[in-house]
């Protein structure tokens, strides 16, 4: 990911979602997922944009949170990325 494109929230949501439909149907923890996308941890900055891209993932109804820290792609994500072949 480009240094402009780690601060950008659609462009780190895309690497999420397509990261959790790789891993469907293993849901993962949301430190997991980010750890799997954010580049350098420390980076105060890239981490709080990748926390911001689940967040607006989640209002989209792409992702949704089981309740205990994992979330997973819904039906509609899977199926829009099955219609699309994304990933």
């Amino acid at each position: 990911m480009t240094k402009r494109a780690k601060y950008d929230p659609v462009q780190v949501g895309r690497a999420l979602l397509f990261e959790l439909i790789g891993q469907h149907p293993r849901p993962l923890r949301t430190g997991e997922l980010v750890g799997k996308v954010v580049a350098d941890q420390s980076d105060g900055r890239e981490v709080a944009t990748a926390r911001k891209a689940l967040v607006e993932l989640a209002e989209a109804a792409l992702i949704v949170d089981r309740g205990d820290d994992s979330v997973e792609p819904t039906r509609a994500a899977l199926h829009a990325n099955s219609l699309f072949g994304a990933a």
